[in-house]
């Protein structure tokens, strides 16, 4: 679980948070069957190098119908599959 602004826990919203994981396990992470299992909050940029984050970013563009800004490619935005999906979530307004 992640934490939320209240100090309290939150989950990923199911279907953002699913497809997000499914395609960095399927299309980046394919070669290493031992990233199988990338939990919500395992450390997502410790797996990705900077070419696997601008597929990601592709993804989020085209699959998620947001613009992703040269600016919000921070680590506070991808450190984890959870900080993609609230990113996700926060371009996207609300919906």
């Amino acid at each position: 679980m992640a934490p939320n602004a209240a100090g309290g826990e939150e989950e990923l919203n199911s279907e953002v948070g699913r497809r997000i994981r499914a395609f960095v396990v399927e299309e980046i992470l394919f070669e290493d069957p031992g990233h199988s299992s990338i939990d919500e909050d395992g450390p997502l940029l410790a797996l990705l190098d900077s070419f696997g984050i601008m597929r990601l970013v592709t993804f989020l563009e085209e699959e998620m119908g947001i613009q992703v800004e040269d600016g919000d490619i921070t680590a506070d935005h991808f450190r984890t599959i959870a900080d993609v999906e609230r990113f996700v979530s926060g371009k996207a307004g609300p919906g």
